[in-house]
């Protein structure tokens, strides 16, 4: 398996899509509290961006402070650091999506994973807390309250709200 680029996103309440050429001559400073920060710097540099690098022991409980840097437009961060830095209010930072490429040709045999039972007894949803409707089919969880689906991508759900389809207004939740 590895990780391939999927896309910027802003952190934080209404973070939406960021455009590659929007990094364009910014200067950005890039931060990553996971085991191996060098993979993550070496993949901002095959995207073409030279930010200065600040390496964080693996889970690092960021404070708002650990991400002011002098002469910087934009924070680069994995979306796993996104996560802990959500909260600050902040618009300059920046996370930058993933998704897992599984090589089928492998001799470890692969098929998706189905969702644990047990995980799906306890999941809610992250804004209001209810319980959540398991769509095998569509591959989500619904939350009723917020009208939002879910997605589940290799057996494992995605919790953020980002990520979330809202439903349209004639759909139904069973």
């Amino acid at each position: 398996m590895r990780l391939v680029p999927a896309g910027f996103r802003r952190v934080g309440p209404g973070g939406g899509p960021v455009s590659p050429a929007a990094l364009a001559r910014k200067r950005l400073h890039a931060v990553a509290g996971i085991g191996h920060p060098a993979r993550f710097f070496a993949a901002l540099r095959a995207l073409g961006l030279a930010p200065a690098e600040h390496p964080f022991p693996d889970h690092h409980a960021y404070r708002p402070a650990d991400l002011d840097f002098a002469e910087c437009d934009l924070v680069l961060m994995t979306e796993k650091d996104a996560v802990k830095c959500r909260s600050f209010g902040r618009s300059d930072l920046v996370a930058l999506r993933v998704d897992a490429e599984v090589d089928r040709a492998s001799p470890i045999a692969w098929r998706p994973a189905s969702v644990d039972a047990r995980l799906l007894d306890i999941l809610v949803c992250p804004l209001c807390k209810s319980t959540l409707v398991y769509r095998k089919a569509e591959r989500e969880l619904v939350c009723k309250g917020d009208r939002l689906a879910f997605p589940i991508r290799d057996g494992i759900p995605v919790m953020l709200e980002e990520d979330a389809r809202k439903l349209d207004p004639q759909e139904e939740v069973e």
